[in-house]
């Protein structure tokens, strides 16, 4: 048995060296001459065959003979087919499992990446909304750069008269259906969380629902009213070593 499977593996290089594919290769080594070719109308069928097909290549090229052979030969009878389909069928359970738990993890993280509550830290008594904030204020002065934590509030669309009927729950979704229309429509008011007067920076390390209008509507505030100001929306300790940086150069210039 090992002289035959040594003598399959000298046959199977020799036929590399004049550039035959695996498949011919293994027609060669088996005297095929040509396979039949098979017409599919669905094309997972198609898929299913071709993977029988490939996995039976690989088991001839990994043992030196096929199925067949093995079960004509005599190496194998009833009781270990039967103990392989048992211990293929237990490792089966045991994949679903495992895929089973992948999906749950992968649900898990899924929900992580949605907002999060950022944890309150004090430092220099004053009481920052993020330890991503206290980062960009260490880093700040320790560069010596000036500027204001939550400084300034911009009003960035102005309130207005709603004299129109308008059905809905609140904002949030909760309370009774009916007609909230016909009242006055607060202002949107945003503060920055360092504010100077070359730049302003937003700390997100992930940000809300309602953040990405807001500062859409803050854009368009700084371009009408203050145009000379540079923003920066840094989203992790690297990105502020960045923002550092670039302030640090647009002083030099």
């Amino acid at each position: 048995m090992r002289s035959k499977i040594v003598q399959v593996k000298w046959i199977t290089e020799h036929l590399k060296k004049i550039n035959m594919s695996d498949r011919e290769i293994i027609d060669a080594k088996r005297g095929i001459v040509a396979r039949k070719s098979y017409g599919f109308r669905d094309e997972v069928v198609k898929n299913v065959v071709d993977k029988f097909v490939d996995r039976s290549d690989v088991g001839y090229e990994k043992y030196g003979q096929t199925l067949n052979d093995e079960r004509t030969s005599g190496v194998k009878g009833l009781a270990e087919y039967l103990n392989d389909i048992q211990e293929e069928l237990m490792d089966a359970i045991l994949y679903i499992q495992a895929a089973r738990e992948e999906l749950d993890e992968k649900r898990i993280r899924r929900k992580k990446r949605g907002p999060v509550v950022a944890k309150k830290v004090t430092y220099d008594g004053i009481k920052f909304a993020s330890g991503l904030e206290k980062y960009m204020y260490i880093a700040l002065k320790k560069a010596k750069i000036k500027a204001k934590y939550e400084g300034e509030t911009y009003t960035i669309q102005e309130g207005f008269e709603f004299d129109v009927q308008s059905y809905e729950r609140q904002s949030n979704g909760k309370g009774e259906f009916k007609n909230r229309g016909n009242k006055k429509i607060l202002p949107i008011k945003y503060t920055p969380d360092f504010v100077s007067r070359s730049f302003i920076i937003e700390c997100k390390g992930r940000a809300n629902e309602s953040f990405p209008m807001r500062w859409k509507l803050f854009k368009k505030y700084v371009k009408a009213n203050m145009p000379r100001v540079t923003l920066y929306k840094p989203q992790n300790q690297k990105e502020c070593d960045t923002v550092i940086e670039l302030i640090t150069k647009s002083k030099i210039k």
